[in-house]
């Protein structure tokens, strides 16, 4: 009964571990109107700061942002490109530490990641998004 007891409770622990990864799902393309480029970069930068999100480098139509920028970036950390032009904008992951990445058959870039690196990529895309339709 014991030896039952705990094989169901460790297929549970390991049930549990594992849903915190999955595929990484990219957000599509943002389109806005048409918008000064110097414009898209000032506002992403701005967006990614309120979002307390980090800029560690920008290139002509790409910002670089790693999150999170708190404490807790001792222990995880995500980096991130923001790709725009005047019409658009698009988050892609490019790397993380901590946050159990590893290779995934079921993504299309094939990497499997913690669960909120997708919401956190969807949500810093909608606010960039929101904010130039703002204006």
């Amino acid at each position: 009964m014991k030896k039952l007891l705990w094989m169901v409770s460790s297929v549970a622990l390991l049930g549990l571990s594992a849903c915190t990864v999955k595929p990484l799902v990219r957000p599509g393309i943002a389109y806005f109107p048409n918008t000064n480029k110097a414009v898209v970069a000032k506002t992403i930068r701005q967006v990614a700061k309120d979002s307390k999100f980090e800029v560690v480098d920008e290139k002509p139509g790409v910002v670089e942002v790693v999150y999170p920028t708190d404490k807790r970036a001792r222990k995880f950390q995500a980096r991130f490109a923001v790709q725009y032009t005047n019409k658009s904008v698009q988050v892609v992951y490019l790397d993380s530490r901590g946050l159990d990445e590893g290779e995934c058959y079921q993504s299309e870039r094939g990497v499997c990641v913690h669960r909120n690196v997708g919401r956190w990529m969807g949500n810093l895309q909608k606010r960039i998004k929101d904010s130039l339709h703002a204006q």
